[in-house]
């Protein structure tokens, strides 16, 4: 009875998934900010809870919409200057001067042009059907959020209010939670700390990072005088939650096709900017944010990421590396709890 109950409820609850684990994820994030404020109105917690709230909204959450706003509209905006630009390139009508480069390079890039005569491949054609197809789709995908305009903000306000009671009585509903689950109290401070490590590792190591890498691309190509400048920052700060990946695969392209049109200037600062401040706040800011024993192995971290986000949507991307975690916590828990039987001769 108990578990038909308890499936009653997560299909009650699924409608607000996205919600419910953004408001977690914003409350884990300014939970620290929050309980300075709390320390100094003791007295006033929902008070606190409230203007936490709405600091939340005003300073995230209005102006997150606002640039996904602005980026849909640059996508629409994208096919008609990348034909444009194709057509008017002279380095895509006529070819690069190639004469000055190394005699291997040269062969090996008549030896490309041959390849793509031959199988008739015709990569300006592909490259704006793709173009096309992403545009049409993000498109289509603004105009049923626009035409869902009330649901958009009905969720709006479920995440504000979530996010409210999540600041005020996050220790106690944690507590409580820990308090149900039928587990040795050792073994419950095992899974807690996983879970805690975990979820501030993707929080803070992923999505933060990652933020921070789309918002300098953004600013960057901004400064730079790029074409859609919250566009590529928004791919940026997406291509940087993926392992392995990463932004240079946004930066690195655009830095190219600036050269294609004859902007060397602009696109050596571009690569400037990429190489020197985006991609090496992996090697700096993320290990200041994670700690060594916080991290996942970075092939469980890819799959759990992925996997996630085939399962589960968007919320798999903090829900596939921390189911992932947890199965190593019980893991742990369960080599632990009978190494007896696992390894005899530790009997005793």
């Amino acid at each position: 009875m108990f578990m038909v109950l308890l499936w009653q409820v997560v299909q009650i609850l699924s409608p607000f998934y996205v919600s419910l684990v953004g408001s977690a994820i914003l409350a884990l994030l300014v939970y620290p900010a929050h309980d300075w404020l709390q320390k100094h109105m003791p007295a006033y917690p929902s008070l606190a809870a409230g203007i936490s709230t709405t600091a939340v909204v005003l300073i995230v959450v209005l102006p997150t919409l606002l640039l996904a706003w602005m980026a849909v509209r640059e996508t629409g905006r994208v096919y008609p200057v990348v034909q444009r630009w194709m057509l008017e390139s002279p380095y895509l009508s006529e070819g690069p001067d190639i004469s000055r480069l190394p005699p291997r390079l040269i062969t090996v890039w008549e030896r490309g042009k041959e390849f793509v005569t031959e199988w008739q491949i015709d990569p300006q054609g592909i490259l704006l059907r793709v173009l096309g197809d992403l545009s049409r789709n993000i498109t289509g995908i603004a105009t049923r959020a626009i035409k869902n305009t009330l649901f958009m903000t009905f969720n709006l306000i479920v995440l504000a209010f979530t996010l409210f009671f999540f600041l005020r009585d996050g220790p106690f509903l944690i507590r409580r939670g820990i308090e149900l689950v039928p587990m040795a109290q050792r073994n419950k401070n095992a899974v807690l700390n996983r879970l805690q490590v975990t979820l501030y590792a993707v929080i803070r190591g992923v999505l933060v990072v990652a933020l921070l890498q789309g918002v300098l691309a953004g600013g960057g190509f901004a400064m730079l005088g790029v074409p859609f400048p919250v566009l590529l920052g928004l791919l940026t700060m997406i291509f940087a939650v993926i392992p392995f990946i990463g932004p240079a695969t946004i930066w690195g392209p655009v830095s190219i096709g600036l050269a294609l049109n004859g902007d060397a200037q602009t696109s050596f600062l571009v690569f400037l900017w990429g190489a020197l401040v985006i991609s090496v706040i992996d090697n700096f800011v993320r290990p200041m944010l994670i700690s060594q024993d916080a991290k996942l192995p970075v092939l469980l971290l890819f799959f759990g990421i992925f996997g996630g986000l085939k399962a589960y949507g968007a919320v798999g991307l903090l829900l596939g590396p921390v189911t992932i975690a947890l199965l190593l916590a019980f893991i742990n828990i369960y080599r632990r709890e009978y190494d007896w039987l696992l390894n005899p001769a530790n009997k005793g």
